[in-house]
């Protein structure tokens, strides 16, 4: 079966492009990560913005670190992740730093994972990292040919002051 959190993590998807794209301070968010001076200009205090989105992502993060251990291994496993953050990134970068956009690659990703598990029972006489290499090596050659043509917010990684 399907787990509950699928269908949760989809209104999670639609609520925060709803909230970035038609409220007021979704709107302030998205001024504070394209362009920080003038959102300044306007009144805003950016550093608390900011500030306040990084906690939304962690509390995200976190919520589905706690899926993974809770809900899909039943018990803590040292790596556990197994280097998915990169995938992640990957995914944000890939998306364009838009919420259906990296439900859409992380979709992706989810199937070359789906792919490698299927083969590595398909063919048990392989070495299992070979299949479990497959996600990443998808993830290279997807990042690798479209990065380019992405634009990140163009204040991504500068520090605001206040």
């Amino acid at each position: 079966g399907v787990s509950v959190l699928v269908p949760a993590a989809l209104a999670i998807v639609i609520a925060v492009t709803a909230f970035l794209k038609w409220t007021v301070p979704g709107l302030r968010l998205r001024a504070c990560g394209e362009n920080p001076e003038a959102a300044r200009a306007a009144g805003l205090m950016v550093w608390r913005i900011q500030f306040l989105a990084v906690c939304a992502g962690g509390a995200l993060a976190g919520m589905g670190g706690a899926f993974l251990s809770i809900g899909e291994l039943s018990q803590f496993v040292e790596n556990m992740t197994q280097g998915r953050g990169y995938l992640a990134v990957a995914a944000v970068i890939l998306g364009r730093w838009r919420p259906v956009g990296v439900l859409l690659a992380v979709l992706f990703f989810g199937c070359g994972e789906a792919v490698s598990e299927w083969l590595a029972v398909r063919w048990p006489a392989l070495p299992n990292q070979l299949f479990l290499v497959i996600p990443y090596v998808a993830c290279f050659a997807v990042l690798a040919f479209y990065t380019g043509r992405r634009r990140p917010p163009s204040a991504l990684g500068r520090v605001e002051s206040g």
